[in-house]
């Protein structure tokens, strides 16, 4: 029978990806900030039925809204900040002295999974700054970066690493304008990087199926052709660095 191959950019397998690169790197418990929306929960869930296949935790998910205002109170419930400061008062009135401690947050968990688009982006990340969780690793699906250069606004994006393409990569640190007016923005780069990938593919595709270990260099990602025809898609790694993405390399595992 023929079998029809498919390629797509799917959301949902990078989350899968991040799971599996945070249990490789030994990183198993999680916890997870996520849109109250449909977007939020299919995210949510790739994510998690991966991570917990391979034996992660999640000790925590918080699920946050459109409203700005509340993200504080979110994040200061979601660490246990606020039950720090609770502590505390209880502390002081039982001995009826003021004590000078800082109030601390929660400490169970590796990094931080943030489902989000670049707008929520900045405004979560440096939240988490604030709220003294600016040391611990947050990571993201390639939807945190609009693909535009906006060096300035993106900033406060700064230290999370993301999936990204390789693509993307390459044309952040060009300094010449790709040719097509409809990708010098950057929005709709993965989209023609897709298209380039799927034509090149084609010759390529009977060894593929000859040697499923075969990968394909794409300018998505690394594809690798699957028993049921879809490309499986290795995104690149990219982290936020002064505003801009630069190439992330996990750390080595022995």
């Amino acid at each position: 029978p023929n079998t029809v191959n498919s390629l797509s950019l799917s959301q949902s397998e990078e989350a899968a990806v991040v799971a599996t690169q945070a249990l490789a790197h030994g990183q198993d418990q999680a916890i997870l900030l996520v849109p109250d929306s449909a977007w939020g929960t299919r995210i949510e869930t790739a994510f998690t039925s991966v991570f917990e296949q391979g034996g992660g935790k999640i000790p925590a998910i918080a699920r946050f809204g459109n409203n700005t205002s509340d993200h504080s109170a979110m994040l200061t419930r979601l660490l246990k900040i606020d039950e720090s400061i609770q502590r505390k008062r209880d502390l002081q009135s039982r001995i009826g002295t003021p004590l000078n401690f800082e109030p601390s947050r929660r400490d169970d968990f590796d990094f931080i999974f943030m489902v989000a688009n670049p707008v929520q982006g900045r405004e979560l990340k440096p939240l988490l700054r604030f709220h003294d969780a600016g040391d611990v690793p947050v990571y993201a699906i390639g939807r945190i970066f609009s693909g535009r250069a906006e060096q300035a606004r993106n900033q406060d994006l700064n230290d999370i690493v993301f999936t990204a393409t390789p693509w993307q990569l390459r044309s952040a640190g060009s300094t010449t304008q790709p040719a097509l007016k409809s990708i010098r923005g950057g929005a709709y780069g993965n989209l023609y990087a897709l298209g380039q990938d799927a034509w090149r593919l084609l010759p390529w595709l009977p060894l593929m199926q000859r040697d499923p270990d075969l990968q394909f260099p794409g300018d998505v990602g690394a594809l690798r052709l699957q028993a049921d025809g879809h490309l499986h898609r290795q995104p690149a790694w990219a982290q936020f660095s002064a505003g801009q993405p630069v190439t992330y390399r996990w750390p080595e595992t022995h």
